[in-house]
């Protein structure tokens, strides 16, 4: 009986995750029989320890699609502030000021970034440079407001 080293078992293993037959398998790595690799993977309980991966990396799936489901929510959030502001802002029922805005940009950033990190939508960039406008916007009408607000109390 010939006895294998344990990476060649491991090797096999993989071949064998990757969708190689025993025979194949065997064949690749210069094993002599495909009933030794079939006497691996039963003793190695190869098919339940693939099953648990493929469970795990099913949870760490929907677990990166809810953080970004997440993510897209709270940037819709933002988003809707920041149109808030300027409507509020332009119709002269608030008076906003920078500082009303930076904490809006502070938080657009930081929830930028956590989606960056994780971004598997690229279709996002549009949106998130709408954003960038829609800021800009409001920072000139906020700055236009505080300097009528600067002459009316010079003049």
């Amino acid at each position: 009986m010939v006895v294998y080293p344990q990476d060649l078992h491991s090797r096999a293993r993989k071949l064998w995750q990757a969708g190689k037959s025993d025979a194949e398998v065997a064949r690749i790595l210069g094993v002599k029989s495909r009933s030794s690799i079939k006497d691996w993977r039963r003793k190695e309980k190869w098919e339940k320890k693939k099953e648990k991966e493929q469970m795990q990396g099913n949870e760490q799936k929907q677990e990166s699609e809810e953080k970004q489901e997440n993510d897209e929510n709270k940037m819709k959030i933002v988003r809707r502030a920041i149109k808030l502001l300027d409507k509020k802002i332009s119709q002269g029922q608030v008076k906003g000021t920078l500082a009303d805005l930076n904490r809006l940009v502070r938080l657009k950033s930081y929830l930028k970034k956590e989606s960056i990190k994780k971004r598997e939508y690229p279709e996002q960039a549009m949106s998130d440079e709408q954003l960038d406008k829609e800021i800009e916007k409001t920072a000139q009408r906020i700055a236009s407001l505080e300097r009528e607000k600067a002459k009316d109390k010079k003049g």
